[in-house]
């Protein structure tokens, strides 16, 4: 891939030491390196500096890089970079989306999945009925197009209270975990303890489930997204069981394991994730153990942090064999990072989004033009949300204040919502 340069970890020596003459060079060393040992990592990915102009002083150079999932990882990438990039082999983390579907996968009403979105408190109201607001006129879209996979919504609350949006949303209420429970304030984990309930109290009649979070909006129909009964997700690159560092926590949960072995757990979270319901019903126990028992090892806590309960999800898919895991980059998207609104389905706005008023990308730094949920963890967004100033080039945060503003104008009574929502 021209313009593009691949992370990973460097194997062999560097590249600074290593000069040849071609991108085919670099290729051919990548296939022909040799670990050291089987713990080694294996070359799988290469990146050569072909022009000498735009290099300077890395001209020539070829650097032999590793992957756990090379389907998992974004390149840099654009006509500014003057690598060269290349991936070796794929092995077991071929993503379905290159490869051909069976006929009966094609078939909508055997592949009609349920959405459902977990949510809790004050932050996640607002954003939740812009969330059901884009779900629906999607789902709309879809049935008018034909063949349409998206099936039932289901919002599990997990503050076992019933709340005002009960009428307008379906919803199952769950219960948080006992006070005696010892998570010390640690609220995520009330999420998989939900889905132990949902599953045993209210399964939904769909085969597939499509778990989401109320700060995803939907960019466009989403059709069910795995091959056969292997779970399909969007992957995160700092879920990383297999890294040096993290192995051996990982075995504590796991048992020992080769760097092969560990290379195999998914760099994913339960969301977006599609699965199979009867595999979800399956493993939601195994969740939710797996969470409460990493968020009360020290080591685990530390090292894994706010995202301990994803490790917790793609540990218990491990350890029951529930997989192999599909990944899809293109299954969602994360402004202001990512820029472009094709070819996601979902856009995930959790992070702050910062420009001076002549759209000039301040990342880091409070923008003159800004936008982050946190703002609004206490009370709703208002209606006709200034847009990002006219030098903003990124499609997606226009896009993202074009859907809030259409669904505020949309969803009845927005302004006196605003005015009236109490935390």
């Amino acid at each position: 891939q021209d313009h593009t340069e691949f992370w990973g970890d460097v194997v062999g020596e560097w590249g600074a030491n290593r000069k040849l003459d071609s991108a085919e060079e670099c290729c051919m060393a990548c296939q022909s390196h040799s670990p050291a040992s089987p713990e080694e990592p294996d070359c799988n990915v290469w990146v050569y500096c072909g022009r000498e102009a735009e290099c300077k002083h890395q001209y020539r150079e070829c650097w032999l890089k590793h992957l756990a999932w090379t389907g998992a990882s974004k390149p840099n990438a654009g006509p500014h970079i003057p690598w060269t990039s290349g991936v070796v082999e794929t092995g077991q983390h071929d993503s379905e989306q290159d490869l051909a579907a069976e006929e009966n996968e094609l078939n909508p009403n055997e592949r009609a999945f349920h959405t459902v979105t977990t949510a809790q408190g004050s932050p996640t109201h607002w954003q939740m009925r812009i969330h059901y607001y884009w779900w629906k006129k999607r789902k709309a879209e879809c049935q008018a197009n034909g063949d349409c996979m998206m099936g039932g919504f289901t919002r599990l609350l997990h503050s076992g209270v019933k709340d005002d949006l009960m009428g307008e949303i379906p919803t199952f209420v769950a219960n948080p975990l006992p006070k005696d429970t010892p998570t010390k304030g640690y609220v995520v984990l009330n999420r998989p303890y939900a889905f132990v309930q949902w599953m045993k109290q209210s399964p939904p009649p769909e085969k597939y489930i499509l778990m989401s979070e109320p700060d995803h909006v939907f960019l466009k129909p989403i059709p069910n997204l795995m091959r056969g009964s292997r779970p399909a997700a969007f992957p995160f690159f700092y879920i990383e069981p297999a890294k040096k560092e993290f192995k051996p926590i990982t075995e504590k949960f796991l048992g020992p394991m080769s760097r092969t072995q560990a290379e195999k757990i998914a760099p994913i979270g339960s969301s977006p994730t599609f699965i199979k319901t009867e595999d979800l019903a399956r493993m939601a126990p195994e969740w939710m153990n797996m969470s409460i028992a990493i968020f009360n090892d020290p080591e685990a806590n530390k090292a894994w942090g706010w995202v301990l309960e994803m490790y917790g999800f793609t540990l218990a898919l491990s350890k029951l064999g529930i997989g192999p895991v599909d990944v899809h980059l293109k299954m969602m998207a994360q402004p202001p990072w990512d820029t472009e609104i094709e070819p996601y389905y979902i856009m995930h706005f959790t992070y702050g989004m910062d420009y001076t008023l002549d759209g000039v990308f301040t990342p880091g730094k409070y923008g003159q033009w800004r936008f982050d949920k946190r703002s609004y963890a206490t009370r709703p967004i208002p209606r006709h949300m200034e847009p990002p100033p006219p030098g903003c080039k990124n499609h997606l945060v226009r896009k993202l204040i074009t859907m809030f503003n259409e669904a505020t104008d949309n969803i009845p009574g927005w302004d006196t919502y605003v005015k009236t929502f109490r935390p």
